[in-house]
């Protein structure tokens, strides 16, 4: 009996643990203009789910599958033309909701051991030239 006992406790832990999913445990953004916005996120256990990207008009959402944070936060940003991020729960999932007036792009990448995500903020250029422009910055080599 007391082997059925601990085996239900085992499978209610490991349960337990796949419905929290993981958690931040550090958020950090910063802001250096005129080229980007860096949003740098720290987890307890590596990041392996979806993300997912959400374009409206005035704001740009990025979703964070089966995570969870500690408390909600807001960064006032006057850089992009990004006035504030804001961060929060939603069910099962943390939303990064950027409130941008101008087109911006965003990109994300992981940290080397998995435990971490970047997200990288830029404007998108509006004209021809400018894309070009952007595009032939991107195949320079990097330091």
């Amino acid at each position: 009996m007391r082997f059925l006992y601990a085996l239900l406790f085992m499978f209610s832990l490991l349960y337990a643990n796949e419905v929290q999913g993981i958690n931040v445990r550090n958020i950090e953004v910063y802001s250096r203009p005129p080229e980007r916005v860096d949003i740098m996120l720290a987890f307890d256990a590596p990041y392996v789910e979806d993300i997912q990207q959400e374009t409206k008009e005035g704001y740009e959402t990025i979703i964070l599958k089966n995570t969870a944070i500690q408390q909600e936060e807001t960064k006032s940003i006057k850089a992009l033309g990004i006035e504030a991020i804001q961060i929060t729960q939603l069910g099962n999932d943390v939303y990064i909701i950027l409130l941008n007036k101008e087109p911006i792009n965003i990109q994300a990448s992981k940290i080397v051991d998995g435990y971490g995500l970047r997200f990288r903020v830029t404007t998108k250029p509006n004209k021809p030239v400018d894309r070009i422009k952007e595009g032939l910055k991107s195949l320079s080599p990097t330091e």
